[in-house]
């Protein structure tokens, strides 16, 4: 073999490495979402629940309303002195 074909066959070899390192890394992060994503998505959601009704119960009046949403989004719209402003965010399972 001459020099050239040892030096592309290496760098073919070490492209595949690096790119089954990189799936190896995908499937990693993929299974740790799929394992605790939803999980934590639902602490979010309560944390920002309760982050609204804290401020409302300070304010001693309805500032931010969390919107009644399937399980997958939160919703808050703010009402701050007759401006209105929304929060939306989606959990993409």
């Amino acid at each position: 073999m001459n020099d050239w074909a040892e030096a592309v066959a290496a760098k073919l070899r070490a492209d595949r490495q690096n790119q089954q390192l990189k799936d190896a890394a995908l499937g990693e992060k993929q299974r740790i979402k799929k394992a605790r994503g939803t999980a934590l998505w639902q602490e979010v959601r309560k944390a920002v629940k309760e982050n609204c009704e804290a401020l409302n119960l300070q304010m001693q009046q309805n500032i931010l309303v969390f919107g009644v949403t399937p399980n997958t989004e939160i919703s808050v719209r703010a009402d701050i002195g007759g401006s209105h402003r929304w929060l939306k965010a989606v959990f993409d399972e």
